[in-house]
């Protein structure tokens, strides 16, 4: 379908530097150049999924990073799609939240083990959760000061207060997270 919206629920949206607008929706990945909008599928890369899109981010480089409802994590750059999962969490429990920050640098949270970016083509992890393995980050944004804050099922904390809360758990029962060291 070239002019018309595909239809289905809208549950993400992102501009790229060159005025694409991207939409994650049920239906998959679409993008609309102002007159039409296109469907993105496998017959037009094996490396997108079938199924709902829920989660888009443009980075500082105008890569478009796409989190899928299979838990598959996506970046759209220079005209290709790379599926990054493997990459970010070999285990495939799943990319819970991401946002941009505030130097255009990705951010990632993943189920299990913690905040990770993406810079000069590798991840790194900014936080591990693993010391609080119940702690499920469902969003996440970078304030103007630069602390990261991270949204739970519960509350909001910056990062900072979730490294103290764990450097605490540690101290008082070490023996029981000792294989999260």
């Amino acid at each position: 379908m070239q002019q018309g919206f595909p239809g289905g629920s809208v549950y993400a949206i992102t501009q790229t530097p060159d005025g694409y607008l991207w939409l994650g929706t049920e239906k998959g990945l679409i993008r609309f150049d102002g007159l039409n909008f296109q469907l993105f599928n496998q017959t037009k890369s094996p490396v997108l999924d079938v199924g709902s899109v829920i989660d888009l981010m443009t980075d500082g480089e105008g890569n478009v990073w796409i989190r899928s409802q299979s838990r598959n994590l996506l970046r759209y750059t220079n005209g290709e799609f790379h599926n990054m999962t493997l990459e970010i969490d070999p285990t495939a429990r799943g990319i819970t939240a991401m946002c941009r920050g505030t130097n255009g640098q990705p951010f990632f949270a993943l189920r299990t083990s913690g905040v990770y970016t993406y810079s000069g083509g590798r991840f790194s992890q900014v936080i591990s959760t693993a010391a609080v393995p119940t702690i499920l980050i469902i969003s996440m944004t970078q304030s103007a000061d630069g602390n990261l804050w991270i949204g739970t099922q519960t509350t909001a904390w910056p990062v900072t207060t979730v490294r103290r809360l764990a450097k605490l758990i540690h101290q008082i029962l070490p023996n029981m997270f000792r294989s999260y060291r």
